[in-house]
């Protein structure tokens, strides 16, 4: 596979700060957020897991990557790999964040599909600075076609990463004004819903949650994300000593 590429630590850092700072909270709440995954009884065998988002810049692409880490992270340890799939043909970023220029990916697959050729999925596929995760970015402009979401050959690949990766990530576009993540959800395992705090209204969460539902997709739970604990300490559990003393423990540590 190709080498590995520098992650970017510009506008893009938040995306990995599970990767820059990886004892901050945030990261913390990633690591949190994985345990679940992996603990819920409804995620065993789950090994291709879809992100998605009721609307626009509501977290998707920062939850998938962080969560890209972690269970690089864990899966090292098993000598094991995760693969993320930027799937987001409207406004792909995952390259970004991982320093890749754009280049061949999902869509131009999709072009000229595998036909069984696990080898050239593999092809396709970029080794990041992460040990153990690698990606698969959305593929050249002249490619990326609206309808690719409705492609059977998506099925192809995803069973194809699925023999050679211990976990794939699918970052979907969002799901009220795109179909996308409703059709890509027929490949994956299972959903997690990304919802902003401040932004996301009760609405089109329970919305997005219900198409999920109906269409008969897994839903794992949902991902809150820019959420600041000194604005909603009783609502969600957090209070001011907790976060002190968090503060103070990897201070005393050398962190």
């Amino acid at each position: 596979m190709p080498g590995a590429a520098a992650t970017n630590g510009g506008r893009d850092s938040v995306a990995l700060a599970t990767w820059h700072a990886r004892y901050s909270l945030m990261a913390e709440s990633y690591r949190s957020a994985v345990a679940s995954i992996l603990l819920s009884g409804r995620a065993a065998n789950r090994n291709v897991i879809l992100i998605t988002s009721p609307g626009p810049g509501e977290g998707k692409t920062t939850t998938a990557s962080n969560l890209g880490v972690v269970l690089a992270e864990m899966a090292l340890e098993a000598k094991q790999r995760v693969v993320l799939v930027d799937c987001d043909i409207r406004k792909p970023r995952l390259h970004r964040v991982f320093g890749f220029e754009d280049g061949p990916g999902l869509y131009d697959y999709l072009s000229t599909p595998l036909n069984g050729d696990d080898s050239r999925a593999g092809a396709l596929v970029r080794e990041t600075a992460i040990p153990g995760l690698f990606l698969l970015p959305s593929g050249s402009v002249k490619n990326r076609n609206p309808q690719a979401a409705h492609s059977q050959h998506l099925g192809e690949l995803v069973a194809s990463l699925r023999r050679q990766f211990s976990f794939v990530i699918l970052d979907t576009p969002p799901m009220i004004p795109f179909s996308d993540a409703r059709l890509l959800a027929r490949w994956a395992d299972a959903v997690i819903l990304v919802v902003r705090s401040g932004r996301t209204s009760a609405e089109s969460a329970m919305l997005a949650n219900q198409q999920l539902q109906a269409d008969g997709a897994t839903v794992l739970g949902t991902i809150l994300t820019d959420w600041d604990p000194r604005a909603g300490i009783s609502e969600y559990g957090y209070n001011k000593e907790y976060l002190e003393s968090y503060r103070t423990y990897y201070a005393k540590n050398g962190e």
